[in-house]
């Protein structure tokens, strides 16, 4: 057994369409619900609190991840049976930026998860119920995991 396996069959764009689609509607139905956060708050209070603005913040990298996985989706990566394709240097070129987009991608994600639960931390320190040692906690649990994705 080696430790690396084929890489799948060549897919075309057709393919991945659907995929690309569910993508989209789930980039937008989170930035529909922190944008209507975001406009409920200012409604009710007329100003926006430190969690709201935390909760705009992460909408950069979402977007940001979207825009890589769209490019990532269109052109295809290299990790495909690319024997015989007949791929010009053109499609070749955009095949290997796509492979380099996936890592960005993957920071981008982790970037989006990390600034959710920091807007949970920030969120729980408003509710009078959570006694600070368990808020302190919460802190160290966001931070560790924050260095566990830079890692």
């Amino acid at each position: 057994m080696s430790l690396y396996s084929d890489p799948p069959p060549l897919r075309s764009f057709d393919d991945d369409k659907p995929t690309l689609l569910v993508c989209w509607w789930t980039t937008a139905f989170c930035a529909t619900m922190i944008v209507l956060r975001l406009v409920g708050r200012f409604v009710r209070t007329e100003k926006l609190f430190r969690e709201d603005k935390m909760a705009a913040l992460a909408l950069i990298p979402l977007f940001l991840r979207m825009g890589c996985v769209h490019y990532i989706l269109l052109h295809g990566t290299n990790n495909a049976q690319l024997e015989g394709a007949g791929l010009g240097d053109q499609e070749i070129k955009a095949r290997s930026v796509a492979s380099g987009l996936v890592l960005a991608s993957r920071l981008l994600y982790a970037a989006t998860y990390v600034s959710t639960k920091v807007l949970y931390f920030l969120s729980s320190r408003r509710l009078p119920t959570v006694p600070s040692g368990r808020r302190r906690i919460a802190g160290w649990i966001i931070g560790l995991s924050w260095l566990g994705t830079k890692c």
